[in-house]
């Protein structure tokens, strides 16, 4: 499993610390060796007490 965070820390509007808000994840089927192995990428998502707008990673490649 992939666990992507954001790298900011803090809100750049506000400057308050980021609270975890969620997760948002999604899965791929890869074949490995006649085999298929799931590969499951988590995306934290997180935000500020004061502002609407959240933030979460952007996706891996």
């Amino acid at each position: 499993m992939n666990r992507l965070e954001p790298v900011e820390t803090g809100c750049h509007k506000c400057g308050s610390n980021l609270k975890y808000l969620g997760e948002v994840s999604a899965e791929q089927l890869e074949m490995v060796a006649c085999a298929l192995k799931v590969i499951r990428t988590v995306r934290v998502k997180r935000r500020a007490k004061s502002v609407t707008a959240f933030l979460k990673p952007l996706a891996s490649h």
